[in-house]
């Protein structure tokens, strides 16, 4: 494949596979090395996807920074990543048509997004993009300019397609509702992003924590529905998401995220080929402000 978009991967945090699943839908992957990566549901997505999809879309990683140099190793043998650096900051900018930072840790991504910026690199930022109120008008500006791109990829699983149906022929839901694993903190805007791709930019009216007997449950009130939210402490992954009308209700339940990285993928090349934003900017402001209100 010819022209393709040069990219580059920052960050690795305890937990969070990313850098693993963007490098393999982008690059491919190798059948034996991956599973030293000991991310086995990442292993079998991989395998169980249709396989014309892997390494399909116009781009190549060819740079990784981790942090843990031998993860970062292992990494790029497993993707077929030529480059291992010891810093973010030795990645070729002039080349770079992109970088991808995924990591968790706000305060380390806003250092190397300003690096990024201050070279001229597109970035795509793994969710949410920022944590306070500070940082808010910066970034909506970069994201105003096509400069910066971030989002949870479920906004654009194909498994949601039902429910944007039904929101084109009855409007808003009168309630919402997602049920996840893990830490609010971190997974709210997966459970936000999906209802927020359909339904539009809400307006938060109201933002109430429900939280009960060790579940953590938050309720908000917005411009067009009313949005419940229950995150379960469990080690079983979860994502759930219900949407009621007043005559109809659309359940999906996530069991495989390939298509919402494959087709989060495709997004991201848009975002970097047209330096526009693919995404509307009160959106992702919207996610991001709920994020740190908790």
């Amino acid at each position: 494949m010819d022209n393709l978009l040069n990219l580059g991967v920052v960050g690795y945090s305890e937990g969070n596979g990313h850098p693993i699943s963007f490098s393999s839908i982008i690059n491919g992957f190798d059948d034996v090395l991956i599973d030293e990566l000991n991310f086995p549901s990442i292993a079998q997505y991989l395998r169980d996807a249709n396989q014309s999809y892997i390494g399909s879309v116009p781009m190549k990683v060819n740079h990784i920074w981790c942090g843990d140099k031998k993860l970062a190793e292992k990494i790029a043998n497993a993707t077929f990543i030529e480059q291992v650096h010891d810093s973010y900051t030795t990645f070729p900018f002039s080349e770079l048509d992109g970088v991808l930072i995924l990591m968790d840790d706000c305060l380390q991504r806003t250092v190397i997004i300003e690096l990024m910026v201050e070279n001229n690199v597109k970035i795509f930022v793994d969710k949410p993009l920022y944590s306070n109120s500070e940082m808010s008008e910066k970034y909506n500006l970069l994201l105003k300019d096509g400069r910066i791109m971030s989002c949870s990829c479920l906004r654009y699983d194909p498994q949601f397609d039902n429910v944007r149906e039904a929101f084109l022929k009855q409007g808003a839901p009168v309630f919402t509702r997602s049920i996840i694993t893990g830490d609010i903190r971190k997974y709210l805007p997966h459970a936000l992003e999906p209802i927020i791709s359909i339904c539009g930019p809400l307006e938060v009216e109201k933002l109430e924590n429900v939280s009960r007997m060790g579940l953590d449950g938050l309720r908000l009130k917005t411009s067009q529905t009313e949005i419940g939210i229950l995150c379960l402490d469990s080690n079983i992954p979860l994502f759930k998401y219900d949407f009621y009308w007043d005559s109809h209700v659309e359940s999906v339940q996530i069991k495989s995220n390939f298509l919402a990285f494959y087709h989060g993928i495709k997004a991201i090349e848009k975002f970097i080929c047209k330096s526009v934003p693919v995404i509307e900017v009160n959106e992702t402001k919207m996610i991001c402000d709920t994020n740190f209100l908790l």
